[in-house]
């Protein structure tokens, strides 16, 4: 029975470390950077001009993710914009998609193993 409650306490606590969401906060292609969201942020913006150079990509409230509201806080005229709401998912790879998978994966692992 010990070793069961130890194997729910290490489980919930592997799985409420990534709450807070992150996203890539660049304002230049090259840089690379990660950023947590605050409490009010719940999306992720990938903010590129109409010819895909990346303008901007941060954490966001997704009531912002509205054309006029992103040109008025940019200060931008010509542009597209991604709202998202998972980890990483403003990079416009494959790496938020393998770093979820990844997470998953080994806390499949940790509860399969508490089982055993």
């Amino acid at each position: 029975m010990k070793n069961v409650v130890i194997c729910i306490v290490l489980c919930v606590s592997f799985f409420s470390v990534g709450f807070a969401l992150q996203c890539y906060k660049c304002q230049e292609p090259a840089s690379s950077c990660l950023q947590t969201c605050g409490n009010m942020e719940d999306s992720c913006l990938k903010l590129t001009d109409t010819g895909g150079t990346m303008l901007r990509q941060q954490c966001i409230q997704y009531v912002n993710c509205d054309i006029s509201k992103l040109s008025q806080l940019f200060d931008v005229s010509n542009f597209k914009f991604h709202c998202c709401n998972t980890d990483l998912c403003n990079s416009g790879t494959v790496t938020a998609l393998s770093k979820s998978l990844l997470s998953l994966i080994t806390g499949l692992a940790v509860f399969w193993m508490c089982l055993m």
